[in-house]
């Protein structure tokens, strides 16, 4: 082993080792699996300030949830009339009825009466990527006028309250029990002296239970787990705060620099000591020593006698360019977006390599789409069809709703279109995947952002008014010879690019 390693005879790997060449690797072994609290709060202040200020930044959280969430994740209701051992027909009536109990509550979800919930998925995934988590309290606020009373509160991250331990079970304002499992969430407990008031004394915090009696969720903690026993997030932004910083400190320092290569400045020195004396009586020169503090394009400076021009010649960098580029790669592949996805220049891609850096960028944004809608969307659609049952608007019966609700609360979610490279080619696929058993209208149909059910039932409506005018058209999915030729100019079929297409 010493001869194959002999820096760092004593390791089976040379990452472990600690000779010359590594001795400024310095690393703790922490037992804890979430950092420190100060550690959480810098990077989450930073992440914050990032996305207020840096370009890049706000555009990669933009991106991430326009390309997730989009106008909001839409319910489609999956009851099995099997499951249920009910006829088909009372099995859509069942799915309908959920759907638009769902619908109906959507533009009251907010407990303040501002967001509708589109907005607030778009809210709750905007707190998960710049925080690292979103704290989102299931609660009730019944008014006349409101249809239901189920609604949703959101608490910042800062709410819990890091310094209250009770016992040895509560870490980061949450307690566990004895498996692990969050049990109690300690929020702060705001009072009047304690927004200035003189001898403010300590409030203990509010305690909100996880979960009530039947384990309908009291508080939806939602992060993004990367170890074992995570009790709270870290920000999607974390690995590359300072890649962002370094990046603005270089623009900012190329754009000063240009900005005094741009100044034309003329200093001129007078030998004349009397006429030097004159200029600096009628205010034309300083001889005070205050030295010149601005470069502005044009200006011509007067000299006292004896000094010298000192040419000011900032460098600028060849390489500002490739240096850009190198660090957007270095955060596009951190955060999983490709370069043409984060920079939106697709200027320089062909067919093939456009398709795919969006293939690439599509398998994050799917699995943060069925993870936002398991762990947020999905948890208050059952909480919201509770109260429709409850309130009778929901065709079951109670023994249906004790021992099958498991089964009537099942779903599927689907987002907006991810879009389409080329049309053609990308609806001949589907055609084929569907007429090859592959696949299914509802899985085509969702991938385009669309409901199966509902383009069914519009079609069907079109298709017979158009018969009561004597319309006829062709709804074959057979593609014209023009057509197939045109998405042919875009790349061939083996993936090789034509000349027009590259």
């Amino acid at each position: 082993m010493s001869d194959s390693y002999p820096n760092t005879p004593n390791t089976y790997y040379r990452g472990a080792g600690t000779d010359r060449l590594r001795s400024d690797w310095i690393t703790s072994v922490m037992s804890d699996t979430t950092p420190p609290t100060y550690e959480l709060q810098n990077l989450r202040v930073r992440s914050r300030d990032l996305v207020r200020n840096d370009p890049v930044a706000h555009a990669v959280i933009d991106t991430f949830i326009t390309s997730v969430i989009g106008a909001g994740l839409e319910v489609q209701s999956t009851v099995s009339a099997e499951d249920l051992g009910v006829s088909e027909e009372k099995a859509g009536k069942i799915r309908e009825a959920a759907e638009n109990a769902f619908g109906d509550w959507k533009r009251y979800a907010d407990r303040s009466n501002i967001l509708n919930f589109d907005e607030y998925q778009r809210l709750v995934f905007n707190k998960i990527l710049v925080d690292g988590e979103a704290i989102v309290l299931p609660t009730w606020n019944e008014k006349d006028w409101r249809p239901y009373g189920r609604c949703l509160a959101m608490v910042e991250s800062e709410e819990l309250d890091y310094n209250y331990t009770p016992n040895k079970r509560t870490v980061n304002g949450i307690t566990f029990d004895a498996m692990g499992a969050p049990e109690t969430y300690w929020l702060k407990k705001y009072t009047k002296s304690q927004w200035g008031g003189k001898n403010a004394a300590k409030t203990p915090p509010n305690g909100v239970k996880a979960r009530d009696s039947k384990g309908r969720p009291n508080v939806l903690h939602i992060f993004e787990t990367t170890r074992p026993n995570q009790t709270r997030g870290i920000p999607k932004l974390a690995p590359v705060l300072d890649k962002f910083e370094e990046l603005n400190e270089y623009v900012e320092a190329e754009i000063v620099s240009a900005r005094v290569s741009a100044c034309l400045s003329i200093f001129i020195q007078k030998s004349d000591p009397i006429t030097a004396a004159q200029a600096m009586q009628t205010g034309t020169e300083d001889w005070s020593g205050s030295g010149i503090q601005d470069i502005e394009p044009g200006v011509v400076n007067y000299l006292a006698p004896g000094e010298n021009i000192a040419v000011v010649d900032p460098k600028r960098s060849e390489g500002f360019g490739t240096f850009v580029d190198n660090i957007m790669k270095l955060i596009g592949m951190s955060l999983g977006l490709p370069y043409e996805l984060l920079v939106k220049d697709f200027s320089k891609t062909n067919y093939s390599s456009a398709r795919a850096a969006m293939l690439e960028a599509r398998r994050q944004f799917t699995f943060y789409r069925k993870w936002i809608a398991e762990k947020f969307c999905q948890p208050i659609y059952e909480l919201v069809l509770e109260e429709a049952y409850l309130r009778g608007e929901l065709p079951i019966t109670r023994n249906q709703y004790e021992t099958s609700f498991n089964k009537i609360k099942k779903s599927m979610w689907v987002g907006a279109p991810w879009g389409q490279i080329d049309e053609v080619k990308e609806t001949q696929a589907s055609i084929l995947r569907i007429h090859s058993g592959l696949s299914t209208y509802a899985t085509e149909l969702a991938g385009v952002g669309k409901e199966w059910n509902d383009t069914f039932a519009q079609r069907k409506r079109e298709e017979d008014f158009a018969k009561e005018l004597g319309l006829e058209f062709d709804l074959t999915t057979t593609l014209s010879k023009g057509a197939t030729g045109a998405s042919a100019q875009e790349g061939s079929s083996d993936g090789k690019e034509t000349d027009e297409g590259k």
